[in-house]
Parts: structure tokens; C-alpha cells; sequence
């Protein structure tokens, strides 16, 4: 290795270890309530740990002493003293704290030696004892060694520094008749001896990590024919969606100068209905083979990229002309404009393959439009420790002592090996604190998947808080909550720090008591009983759901909201697992992986050894993971509900788990072998699809997911409405594991379609993916639906000769049924508020007005499969004639 190579590598290691000094002293501020703390002690920690580990020094203990004594500076951060006292090494450091590799000036090697010197003869002589008072921390230090100075016989100076001190010697020093011998243990000598180190081990993982995203990232480039910024991009709004800090994300590219604003970029978004913030993602992306730093300047100066577009947003400055051409920046910017007053929080997100030499969380929060503005990095640091948690996330520490300055009381109610209960009060205005600054981050997935679909505001509860604070501990519930450790004073009742705090229970009660807080009112009286559940991190992934479950039971939360650990999942895994893809030209059969929960794919893989990690990926490409987003996305897709996927994939998936768990309690053996093989199928379609759009020389590289649902879901239609009864061949695609030419054809007409729809000029929303969420664009679609091509309708075949098991669970086939799945899939109220409408403007007559009546009685009243296809007709033509704008728009 040359010396340009060896530097860089110590430069990159340099970062790892001023990182954890950065982490330890976070945590130290945390324990010690914001009395200061110093670096070098942190530091000492570090080094003295590994000097420790290698048998150089033993049961090292930092101890920081300051002084200036008879004028000349005495100065110790650190020590380890033998049990039989005859040993005993002092510790003093130089610690810069610079990004860079510097060489350490002989100088100030010395002048470190000689202050830890100097400690030592005054303490050796009794003058520091009589000086230094009893209760400082190095004064049993002080007092030890006046008293057993004469039996230690091996007395050495360690200078700890995170310079290069290359081969500089410190001479011995003497120290009342006896020679004292110093040593310069540097980041360089610990750099080349730290193969066996914790430090090593972190920053070689952290290495692997980057080396393997890097090459993901330049893989998923290829196979979509994009730059591996934007593929980057779309990897980093994955894992931070994984991570719980967004609840969907959609990529946006926008880069441009704007008069009065200048510079500015942002690369996706994520609005979070259930606390309100948007976040706003500008991406880094360097693709080295090396790991370098970002500089904490460049940082800001991306932020400030980032933030000019959100200002000039908000001023109404980029969507003043509208947005003809589609734009999703522009689009973006409008629906800012139109949700500004909603909008609760600016969350700014920097992602960067880079390692970031400076703290990751928000910096330089400000206000923007009477918005507060966070600025969070999450650099290859960060992703990493998200992906190897076993919560799949960066750590949420919440410190009770912010704010009341003593923590919240708690009763300690029980525990066990899996379990340790505390009944707490907490006050409103701290609860509501903690989600300002951590939103739905603080809701167990479930609850905020209910908040995000059912509303997150109260008005009971708003009542209580503006009109009766005092009562509001009597008349609520209260939150319960998990947590995977927490800090508690024993002696106080009190517990003062929780790792991972999730709501299971009370969202409704803290995103109301936020609302409360931002509108003014006062929660001084407001007072919350919480129930909180602490749990082994190996067991949350398990536990949590059902505790939420339970928890929820006598609330307005329906099974479909705990879908997440339905059986469903479980059949689906095992028939993944049992059913092959057909092998071709030589090849091997395959599976189609289904990842039942979130990094089962990855840690199926992690213990393997080379040979058999190669084998899992022949026989488990990657390609071919299917996650229960996917699925939920394939069947809502196939079922017609192309607006409610284009909502993002946790909706998605709610409104899925919704339908599905009553047809599982109808007839679970309907998922078998040849359901999971429809599904593959759909899976087929999807990803081909996919690369359809990609090629079509129209395609702009904006709304591919939004074109792909409509394009397929445009497609089933039109094959229910005129194939007579016959369908698409699903077994056939799944047979060759790929689509026909003709269909690909079609597909490629249809899409032509939607994407003409999507971005209508006159479309009446900017935000063509907000336009896509609207029942309304659908029906535009399927009005504009291209027809099938004669290749197409002669491969459709009859699945009445089909020989399908009896009781298998087929429903009836053709465009009754699709409109009969679609029109069960409304809600009752909007039956009601779509035929006061029709009344009101004299569009319906008398049948019509029986029929709506008819789709107003369901669940309770289920119509024929004939009259769902004529109450969705008429349905239709209200849309059309403008009930869709003004009732659901």
C-alpha cells in the first residue's frame, strides 16, 4: 500500500474515532443532565480501552485535572493504578479534533509529558493533597499516591493524541530521584495495531456496509437505465422510509436558479399526514471507492439549496404560472402553497454516501413562514447503524429531564425476562414537546397507519384541553407505550431516559395535545397516565404489534390495521418457499422470495459463508423479492384501485389488509399454490411494465410508479369489460415467467394513455402525483383506455374450462365483478353524499335514485353482481359531470 493510500485510510479512521467521541459524549451529556463535559475524557476512553485490550495499560479510568500551581500547569486525564499499588500509568492527552491527519509538533509531546509530570512529583510529595479539595474526583487519586509512592515501582507517562507523532521520543523524565519513562500512543500507532479493535471491527463493517450499497446502487442503475444519483435517491428514500423518518416517499428532482432565491435543489419528498411535517430530501452522492467526508460547511450549503426552494415554494413563487408541463418540482411547490397552513413542521434531509464529520441530528433549526425548519443528516454512518438495529432504525432517545428537569414519576409494575412494566404520569406540554420534535417516529406503525387514514385530531379531546385542562387526566385514557431500556432513579420514583419509545395506544391523545400546543392553548393543567412496557430488542419486532393489538382492542381500530402480523403472511412465506419457478436453458429452479418481515431477505444471508450466500442468490435472486408492499401494490392494482396505490404504499397497504381480511375469514383456502403463482404473474407484469415505460421515447423519467399502476390496472379493466368472460392467461406468464410480446405491446399503448391523463394541462390538481390519487383521474383513465389489440383478445382464455379446484375460492369472472369490487370498496357515507349531490342537480331519476339507495345499505345489503355494474355506472357519470371535484377532490 503507497502512502497517498495509507493516508487516506487513516483520514477516513480519524472521522470513526472523533465520530465516537461525538456519540460517547452525547451519551455522557444525557447521564450527567447537561453538566459540562469535555472531549478528552472521551477520548481518554477510547484509547485507553484499546491500549487496555492490547495489555499496554490495565483497568484504565479517566480523571480530568486542571491546574496552575505555583505558576507552572499540572494536568491528568486519566489513570490506572495496579490493585497492589506497585503499578501505575498516568494518562494526559493532546486531542485536536480536525478532520485531517496532522503531524503533532515535538513541542507540545513534551510540554503534555511534562504536565502530567508535574502532577505526579506534587502529588508524590503531599503538596497537591494539601491543596486540591476532598471532593474533586482526582483527589483519591492524589492522596493514593502520596501514600504509596514508595511501592510503586512501575510508574510510566502515556501521551494519548489523535496526531502523528511518527517516531518522536519523549525522554524520561525525572520525578523525586526516579525516572519515570514516557510513551506517545498516537492515531497512527493505533491505526496500524487495530485489527483486533472494537475501532477496527466498527469501521471495517461500516466499509463492507458501503462497499456492498455502493454496489446495489450501481446494480439497480443498470437494470433501470438511470444515473446512480437517481438511483441513489430512490435507495436512500427506501431505507428512510424502513427507518419509520418518512411514511412514503417520492422522488422529485428539481435543480434550477430562481430570480430573488437563487440555487436551489431538492431530489424527493414525504408529507406525513399523521403529524403533519413535510420532509424535504437533497441527496449527496459521491460513489468512491474510498469513504470522504463531508465537511460540516458543504452540508449547510446543501441545506441551503434545499431550503431556498422551500421558501420560494411557500412565497407562491414557483407555481404562480401553473404547471402545463408537469413538473414535479413545480407540482410539488403547489401543493405546498394549498397545505401550507397544515403544515406542522419542515423536516430538511441530507442523505450522503459520505461520512459526515459532525453531529448527524438537526442543526441550525430556524423558521421559515412561521414553519419551524429541521435540518437532519443521515450520512453512511447512520444508514448503517439503521440496517444492522434490530428495529431497522436510528436509535430514539428521548430525555424526560428536557423541559420539567427531573424526569416524569413512575411506578415500577412488574417484570420479568421479556417483560419490565411502570405506570407513569406525564405532563401534556412535555408529550406534546416529544412529538414536535420526533413525530410519528413516536407511533408504532400500526397506530400511525390509523392516524394517517382515520384523522389525527380529536375534537373531544381538543375540547377537554381548551375548556376543562384540569379533568383531562380523569376523562382520557391515557397513552401505552414501549420502550427497549430506560433510565430509572430508584431513589426519586422517576424515570429520566427511554430508548426507542413507541406509542401502541393514545395517538389520537398526543398528536391532539401537539395541535393544541402549536394553536396556543395552555397545557400547564394537562396531566397524561401512561402505561409504559419495556422490552428485549431481539423481541420488539414480536412483541410490539401485539401489544398494540391488545392495547387497541377497545378502541376504534379494526383488525385490518394490525394486518401486519396476519396469518396471511405466514402462508404466503411458505409458499414461497415450497412452490419453484420453472428453470430455463439449463438453469436451476428458482424461488420467488417472500420477505415476511422487514430484513429477512438480508439476514437470511448474513451468516453464510461464501459458497452457500452464492447458492441462496442462484436460488433466491434478488430480483425476484417480493415484500408485502409489493403484494399490496399488486392487488389493489389488479382490483382497480390504481388512486388508492398512487397514495404511497402504507395506505396502500391499509386499505389492502382492509379487503383482504374479510375475504381470509371468508375462505383462507382460496391462497394456495395457484394464487401465489396469480400473484407471481402480477409481480411479472409489474416489473416488466416497469421497463416498458422506461423505453417509451415520451417517457420523461417522472410518475414511472404512477403510470405503471394505472397502465395495468387500466389494462384489467378493459379486459373484464370486453373480454367476454375471458381473462388475461396468468398461468401462461408464469409458465414462461415473462409476457408476450402482444401484451407488451398493449401495455405500452396503454401507458401512452395514462400518461397523457396524468399530465393533462388541464388536469385540475399541478401535483401530477396528487392528481393520481384522486378517484377522479381514474375515472378519466379508464374513459381514455386503449382498446385491446385482436393479439391480445385471442390469448385470453376461458377459466370456466379451466379446471380449478372446487371451492377454491374464484370469484365470478368479468366486468360485473370488477365493478362489484370496486363499488364494495366505497364507503357507505360517500353512497349517501354522491346521491344528495346527483339529487340536488337533477341528474337522477327515479331507478338511479333506488340504486344509490341500494350501495348507501352496504355492508349490510350487498347488491347483485347486475346492479353494481349499473350503480357504477352511474357513478361514473356523476364523476364526470363534477361531483368528483367538488365531493372528493
Amino acid at each position: 500500500m503507497n502512502n497517498a493510500e495509507t493516508s487516506l485510510l487513516l483520514k477516513d479512521f480519524l472521522a470513526v474515532v472523533h465520530a465516537e467521541v461525538r456519540e460517547r459524549l452525547d451519551l455522557q451529556n444525557i447521564a450527567s443532565a447537561g453538566a459540562t463535559q469535555f472531549d478528552e475524557l472521551a477520548f481518554v476512553e477510547i484509547f485507553a480501552g484499546y491500549m487496555a485490550e492490547r495489555g499496554i495499560t490495565f483497568a484504565p479510568q479517566p480523571c480530568r485535572f486542571v491546574a496552575t500551581v505555583d505558576g507552572q500547569p499540572v494536568r491528568l486525564s486519566g489513570f490506572a493504578l495496579s490493585d497492589e499499588l506497585d503499578r501505575l500509568d498516568l494518562l494526559v492527552t493532546v486531542y485536536a479534533g480536525e478532520t485531517e491527519p496532522r503531524t503533532m509538533p515535538e513541542e507540545m509531546a513534551h510540554e503534555a509529558a511534562e504536565h502530567c509530570g508535574r502532577f505526579l512529583a506534587l502529588s508524590a510529595s503531599g503538596t497537591l493533597g494539601e491543596r486540591v479539595d476532598r471532593s474533586h474526583d482526582a483527589f483519591p487519586l492524589i492522596s493514593t499516591i502520596a501514600a504509596a509512592w514508595s511501592e510503586m515501582q512501575h510508574v510510566r507517562i502515556h501521551v494519548l493524541t489523535d496526531l502523528c507523532a511518527g517516531a518522536l521520543h519523549v525522554p524520561e523524565l525525572a520525578v523525586l530521584g526516579r525516572s519515570v519513562p514516557v510513551e506517545v500512543f498516537d492515531i497512527e500507532r493505533v491505526f496500524d495495531q487495530r485489527q483486533d479493535a472494537e475501532l477496527q471491527h466498527q469501521f471495517r463493517a461500516l466499509n463492507f456496509f458501503r462497499d456492498d450499497w455502493i454496489a446495489s446502487i450501481s446494480e439497480a442503475a443498470t437494470d433501470e437505465g438511470e444515473i446512480e444519483a437517481t438511483a441513489f435517491v430512490d435507495d436512500t428514500g427506501r431505507r428512510l422510509v424502513d427507518a419509520e423518518e418518512f411514511s412514503d416517499f417520492q422522488r422529485c428532482g428539481f435543480a434550477r436558479s430562481v430570480p430573488g432565491y437563487g440555487a436551489m435543489q431538492v431530489d424527493g419528498y414525504a408529507f406525513d399526514d399523521a403529524d403533519g411535517s413535510l420532509a424535504l430530501l437533497i441527496a449527496d452522492f459521491c460513489g468512491a471507492p474510498d469513504m470522504p467526508p463531508i465537511a460540516a460547511e458543504k452540508a449547510r450549503r446543501l441545506f441551503d439549496l434545499a431550503e431556498r426552494y422551500a421558501a420560494a415554494a411557500l412565497a407562491g413563487e414557483l407555481s404562480r404560472d401553473g404547471n402545463p408541463s408537469g413538473d414535479p418540482g413545480i407540482g410539488l411547490a403547489a401543493d405546498i402553497v394549498r397545505q401550507q397552513t397544515g403544515i406542522s413542521r419542515l423536516r430538511l434531509y441530507l442523505v450522503t454516501d459520505r461520512l459526515a464529520d459532525f453531529a448527524g441530528y438537526a442543526i441550525d433549526s430556524r423558521v421559515l413562514a412561521g414553519i419551524p425548519v429541521e435540518r437532519h443528516v443521515w450520512d453512511v454512518a447512520r444508514f448503517h447503524r439503521a440496517w444492522v438495529s434490530d428495529s431497522g432504525r436510528d436509535d430514539l432517545e428521548v430525555d424526560f429531564k428536557n423541559g420539567s428537569g427531573n424526569g416524569i414519576a413512575a411506578l415500577h409494575a412488574g417484570s420479568s425476562d421479556e417483560y419490565e412494566g411502570y405506570l407513569c404520569t406525564v405532563s401534556g406540554a412535555m408529550l406534546a414537546s416529544i412529538y414536535e420534535r420526533h413525530g410519528s417516529r413516536l407511533l408504532e406503525g400500526n397506530v400511525r397507519s390509523f392516524l394517517s387514514t382515520k384523522g389525527k385530531i380529536n375534537s373531544g379531546i381538543q375540547q377537554t384541553i381548551a375548556e376543562r385542562p384540569a379533568m383531562f387526566f380523569a376523562y382520557n385514557n391515557g397513552v401505552a407505550a414501549t420502550a427497549e431500556s430506560v433510565e430509572f432513579d430508584e431513589d426519586s420514583s422517576r424515570i429520566i431516559r427511554v430508548v426507542n419509545l413507541q406509542i401502541v395506544n393514545g395517538g389520537q391523545t398526543t398528536a391532539s395535545l401537539a395541535a393544541a400546543s402549536r394553536q396556543g392553548h395552555d397545557l400547564s393543567k394537562v396531566w397524561v397516565q401512561m402505561k409504559l412496557s419495556v422490552l428485549p430488542s431481539a423481541r420488539t419486532a414480536e412483541l410490539i404489534p401485539l401489544i398494540a393489538r391488545f392495547a387497541n382492542s377497545q378502541n376504534k381500530v379494526n383488525e385490518s390495521d394490525f394486518f401486519a402480523n396476519h396469518p396471511y403472511h405466514l402462508r404466503l412465506e411458505q409458499l414461497s418457499k415450497q412452490v419453484l419457478a420453472p428453470a430455463f436453458a439449463g438453469g436451476v429452479p428458482t424461488r420467488w422470495y417472500y420477505e415476511r418481515s422487514r430484513g429477512q431477505y438480508v439476514n437470511d444471508q448474513k451468516n453464510l459463508s461464501r459458497e452457500a450466500g452464492k447458492e441462496f442468490l442462484l436460488r433466491n435472486p434478488k430480483s425476484q423479492l417480493l415484500t408485502k408492499l409489493d403484494v399490496a401494490k399488486l392487488e389493489n392494482t389488479w382490483k382497480g384501485l390504481p388512486h388508492q396505490v398512487s397514495k404511497g404504499a402504507q395506505k396502500n397497504f391499509v386499505i389492502f389488509a382492509g379487503w383482504l381480511a374479510k375475504r381470509w375469514t371468508e375462505n383462507d383456502s382460496a391462497f394456495d399454490e395457484q394464487y401465489f403463482r396469480d400473484l407471481v404473474a402480477m409481480a411479472i407484469m409489474f416489473r416488466q411494465t416497469e421497463l416498458i415505460v422506461k423505453a417509451q421515447p415520451w417517457f420523461e423519467g417522472a410518475y414511472r410508479a404512477n403510470i405503471v399502476t394505472y397502465t395495468l390496472a387500466v389494462l384489467q379493466f378493459s379486459v373484464l369489460k370486453n373480454g367476454k368472460g375471458r381473462q388475461l392467461d396468468l398461468g401462461e406468464i408464469w409458465e414462461h415467467q415473462r409476457i408476450s410480446q402482444p401484451l407488451c405491446d398493449q401495455i405500452a399503448k396503454c401507458a401512452r394513455a395514462v400518461f397523457g391523463v396524468l399530465t393533462d394541462p388541464h388536469r385540475p390538481r399541478a401535483n401530477v402525483t396528487e392528481w393520481a390519487k384522486q378517484e377522479a383521474c381514474w375515472e378519466r383513465v379508464r374513459d381514455a383506455a386503449a382498446p385491446l389489440s385482436q393479439e391480445v383478445v385471442d390469448g385470453l382464455f376461458d377459466p370456466v374450462s379451466r379446471k380449478y379446484a372446487s371451492g377454491a375460492g374464484v370469484q365470478q369472472v368479468g366486468y360485473g365483478v370488477f365493478a362489484r369490487t370496486a363499488v364494495l370498496g366505497i364507503r357507505p357515507g360517500q353512497w349517501q353524499a354522491m346521491l344528495d349531490w346527483g339529487t340536488a342537480q337533477g341528474l337522477l331519476d327515479a331507478r338511479e335514485v333506488r340504486l344509490l339507495r341500494t350501495a348507501c345499505r352496504i355492508p349490510k345489503f350487498v347488491p347483485s353482481v347486475k346492479e353494481c355494474e349499473q350503480i357504477w355506472s352511474i357513478r361514473s357519470r356523476l364523476v364526470r359531470e363534477g361531483f368528483a371535484e367538488i365531493q372528493l377532490g
